[in-house]
């Protein structure tokens, strides 16, 4: 399981084409998920759930909307869907949209994630 942090100012639309078109040149399977669309219904949506369910299949996953996280229900029970995996198939990717958000959910210690995440190396150079 691989979580990774990335300010959305710092992820240029072409860095994300370009990894997408790498994961599923590899037969991963991408997903990108809005969070604050499951704030009310997290515990029982069929399509967050199934997206992070623990299964064989690798799976690459855009996390947008991480201001949801501020609900420690939330990331409570998302940081626990994501850590008890048995396999390794699972990069989770959350985009940030600001400073306070990245503060408020990964750096405060009474937080599910805290520092929980690493930063995504965003540098499309790399791929050239």
């Amino acid at each position: 399981m691989y979580r990774h942090h990335v300010f959305r100012a710092n992820l240029p639309d072409t860095f994300v084409l370009e990894i997408n078109r790498i994961n599923e040149s590899m037969g991963i399977a991408v997903e990108s998920i809005d969070l604050k669309e499951y704030r009310d219904n997290f515990r029982s949506s069929k399509k967050l759930n199934k997206s992070i369910k623990e299964n064989e299949y690798p799976r690459w996953i855009w996390f947008y909307g991480v201001e949801a996280l501020k609900d420690t229900n939330f990331a409570g029970w998302l940081r626990s869907r994501l850590t008890v995996r048995s396999t390794e198939n699972l990069r989770v990717i959350f985009v940030v949209e600001s400073s306070d958000d990245y503060r408020d959910v990964f750096c405060d210690y009474r937080v599910p994630f805290y520092q929980s995440t690493t930063l995504l190396q965003t540098d499309i150079d790399d791929f050239n």
